[in-house]
């Protein structure tokens, strides 16, 4: 209440102590305008200051799959690692479209391979073992969460052999080729003999 009145009593003093006449219209309105404001504040209470908002955490990176040692062995063709898809996947993952195969994964073509299926995972990574999730789904003993191949209803289980886990792992690992052996070319036709009854002799 002090600061009001003192406040007041700077400003009559100001007033009076210049005739009307020398303040403008516009300063008059400012005039009163600081009046009511400082009416106003005098007394309020001061506003603390807003508390600092602390940033978000950042989201958790996501970890890097561990380093492959180099694949040093021989390159893996396709055609040897062909009759275990065909014994175990192609049943449900050999279709030539991602419509007509289980879960929208095809492993007849490297471009459905590399591209996965419907859960955005590449089946095949060529180069890494740790990045294929068809490698580590065979992994997965039998029994296990995602084990795969899964066995029909009411069948027991099916697992791939150790050997066949590692012959497709090195297969990947080796550069995941999908290039069959081009098939020999047919021997060439005989010319067809002609039936055309031959001229007679002169």
């Amino acid at each position: 209440m002090i600061g009001t009145l003192m406040k007041i009593s700077f400003l009559s003093r100001l007033v009076q102590s210049q005739p009307l006449s020398s303040f403008p219209k516009v300063s008059l309105l400012g005039g009163a305008a600081l009046f009511v404001a400082v009416l106003r504040g005098a007394d309020a209470p001061v506003a603390a200051p807003a508390a600092a908002v602390p940033p978000a955490p950042a989201a958790p990176a996501v970890p890097a799959p561990p380093p492959e040692k180099p694949y040093t062995g021989k390159p893996i063709a396709f055609a040897e690692v062909q009759p275990i898809l065909k014994k175990y996947c192609y049943d449900c993952h050999g279709g030539t479209t991602t419509q007509s195969t289980r879960s929208g994964l095809s492993l007849s073509t490297a471009a459905s391979a590399l591209k996965g299926g419907r859960s955005g995972k590449p089946a095949i990574t060529p180069g890494h073992v740790n990045a294929s999730e068809a490698i580590r789904l065979i992994a997965v003993p039998s029994g296990g969460r995602g084990h795969m191949p899964q066995a029909p209803r009411g069948q027991p289980p099916v697992s791939l052999t150790p050997e066949e886990i590692q012959k497709l792992s090195d297969w990947v690992a080796s550069g995941a080729s999908f290039d069959l052996p081009a098939a020999p070319a047919a021997p060439a036709a005989a010319p067809a003999a002609s039936t055309a009854p031959a001229a007679p002799k002169p």
